[in-house]
Parts: C-alpha cells; sequence; structure tokens
C-alpha cells in the first residue's frame, strides 16, 4: 500500500504542511498576544495619568479631556484601535 501513489511530492507535502500551519497559527496567535498587552501598557498608563490628577478642579477636568483627546488621536491614526 503506496501512501504517495509513487509521487515523492505528496509524501513531502503530507510531512510539510502541518508544520506550516502549526507555525501560522503561532505567528498569529504572538502578534494578538504583542497587541493585548499594548492595551494593556496603554490603560495602565492612562490609569496613572488621571489618578496623579487632583480629584476636582480644572486641572482634574483638563487632564481627562487631554486623555481622552490623545486616546482619541491615536485611533483616527490607526494605532491601537485594531
Amino acid at each position: 500500500m503506496d501512501a504517495g501513489g509513487g509521487n515523492p511530492f505528496a509524501v513531502l507535502t503530507a510531512v510539510v504542511a502541518p508544520a506550516i500551519l502549526t507555525n501560522a497559527c503561532s505567528v498569529l496567535a504572538l502578534g494578538t498576544s504583542n497587541r493585548l498587552a499594548r492595551v494593556v501598557d496603554r490603560t495602565r498608563v492612562v490609569a496613572r495619568e488621571l489618578a496623579a490628577l487632583e480629584s476636582g478642579g480644572s486641572a482634574h477636568a483638563q487632564g481627562i479631556m487631554g486623555v481622552g483627546r490623545r486616546s482619541l488621536r491615536g485611533c483616527r491614526c490607526g494605532r491601537g484601535c485594531w
């Protein structure tokens, strides 16, 4: 019973295809993990900036608006929203 049917490329394809698919899945998972890590880092920075502002007063309101503008600017530029 010849699995390759006499064609060496069929055997080679059967051996190499799972390795290529595994590699592709690993690359996609790594990219997703990196994006999630960037979101977490950005969230920590924004939370730290908001905590540093004193509650109430005009400095607090201006600080919140500044954080919101920076976040929206990143979205409009295509960074961090996809």
